[in-house]
């Protein structure tokens, strides 16, 4: 299920400052340690098979299925982190500095194997714990993994789920197996994340009616490769639970019976109120690839926003029962093109996790990247927002097809207890979904095909009293 490799790991610099302890970054941070982290989708699918008599495009390629995925998840232990005051102060202050400041070595002895002995009567400090939930935030798998000093574990979630929870997309906290109890975390980490596939056939003898020289371009009994893009891995910190039962800057994750009840990175995610007992708003941009391929949105709040609730969990009502935001999943949307033109719309977020498939908007011709217009099984809605026409009409549909613009979300702050402090957040990103036909010989038709899948970081416009 892991794979372990022995490796210095070391901090990336961010160059972000922060206020103080109790205000977030306008924007995400990445890179820095955490007591705990945060990947906002974990996910993994078998795709759907073609098969030969499938339906082809003009250019001999497959119709209407979609890709294998598997998230990898890289999390990096090191062995000592210094005394530099940001971010690593903010996202993991309970373990910055370690036991030994000034010095790259020895390494933190709060990481030492088994240090209560061997397996069973181990304390169990140098451990990690992962937790997977879905869509609606609720745990449907957990493990645990022994680690050393300058250790990088790698999970890969195909793997990982045993043949469970196929197409159905959700996310991971992972923490330190001391604070499962409410203690605070022993030492800190750093983490990657990438969602990575092929498409793939049944690899039979694919000559067709409709198309007799399938069979010469793609009988190769391999998948067409999907270039993975990255996932935002989002540090918090992870300290002694205390009175204080929901998620702050000092103490991002909450647990309840040995698992996070509540976890919200306050620190190193985009911001979603205020806390000043008035109405506010919170915005945010996400990118677009060109029209003519999909687009998907990824948008991970810390509630549900439908205030329902799911398996017996309690809704934002119920755990906050001061709280005088007036609760809403719907966001309003502008779709903005590259030159400044919008149309606008609406789309309901109702879920912690929201993966939005936004279909291409025109059909290429010919349709050489029609493989890629499947929505994905994983997506949990599909949205077609709206195109910009060329207010001129001198450019004509080829260019409201081809530009790169983007969405503006604006929504209401769906929590605010007045206490003067950010208690709540979000993580946003897109993934561009892109293709290229490759041909073997010069002007000949394409043998094989790429799929690339490029992400890009949500934009934190901020919070504001009116839009």
């Amino acid at each position: 299920m892991t794979t372990r490799l022995k490796k210095l790991a070391l901090a990336t610099a961010v160059t972000a400052g922060l206020a103080g302890a109790s205000l977030p970054a306008h924007s995400m941070v990445l890179g820095a340690a955490g007591e705990a982290l945060l990947v906002p989708l974990v996910v993994w699918s078998g795709g759907t098979y073609w098969v030969d008599g499938g339906v082809l495009t003009e250019s001999g390629i497959p119709r209407g299925y979609t890709p294998a995925v598997d998230t990898i998840i890289e999390v990096l232990v090191p062995g000592s982190i210094g005394f530099d005051a940001v971010p690593n102060i903010f996202t993991a202050m309970h373990t910055t500095p370690t036991n030994t400041p000034t010095s790259l070595k020895p390494s933190d002895p709060d990481l030492a194997l088994y240090p209560g002995g061997s397996p069973p009567n181990d304390t169990g400090i140098s451990v990690i714990h992962w937790y997977w939930f879905d869509k609606r935030s609720i745990e449907r798998a957990s493990d645990d993994i022994p680690v050393t000093a300058d250790q990088v574990v790698q999970i890969s979630w195909t793997q990982a789920a045993y043949g469970r929870f196929e197409n159905e997309p959700g996310y991971m906290i992972i923490a330190n197996e001391s604070a499962r109890t409410g203690n605070a975390a022993q030492f800190s980490m750093f983490g990657n994340a990438w969602l990575t596939g092929a498409f793939h056939f049944d690899p039979v003898e694919r000559s067709t009616d409709n198309n007799p020289d399938a069979a010469s371009q793609i009988d190769f009994g391999i998948g067409f490769p999907m270039v993975g893009a990255s996932i935002p891995v989002l540090p918090m910190s992870d300290g002694a639970d205390s009175s204080s039962e929901h998620p702050n800057a000092q103490d991002s994750v909450k647990y309840w019976g040995g698992s996070p009840a509540e976890a919200s990175p306050v620190i190193a995610g985009m911001r979603t109120n205020r806390s000043d007992g008035l109405a506010d708003g919170f915005a945010f941009d996400l990118s677009l690839s060109d029209r003519r391929v999909p687009t998907i949105h990824v948008i991970w709040f810390d509630q549900n926003l439908n205030n329902q609730s799911e398996d017996g969990e309690p809704t934002i009502s119920e755990l906050y029962p001061t709280n005088t935001a007036r609760i809403s999943d719907r966001a309003n949307t502008d779709t903005f093109d590259d030159q400044e033109n919008s149309c606008n719309g609406t789309v309901t977020l109702p879920n912690e996790l929201n993966v939005v498939w936004i279909p291409a908007a025109y059909e290429t011709d010919p349709s050489d990247l029609d493989f890629i217009n499947e929505p994905f099984l994983w997506a949990t809605q599909t949205q077609l927002y709206c195109v910009v026409a060329d207010p001129t009409n001198t450019r004509g549909l080829p260019y409201a097809a081809e530009n790169r613009g983007f969405v503006q979300y604006r929504m209401r702050e769906y929590l605010d207890t007045a206490v003067g402090f950010a208690e709540s957040s979000m993580v946003a990103f897109s993934i561009k979904v892109d293709g290229a036909l490759v041909s073997n010989d010069v002007g000949a038709t394409p043998d094989a095909a790429v799929i690339l899948l490029e992400s890009a970081l949500g934009h934190d416009l901020g919070t504001f009293k009116t839009f």
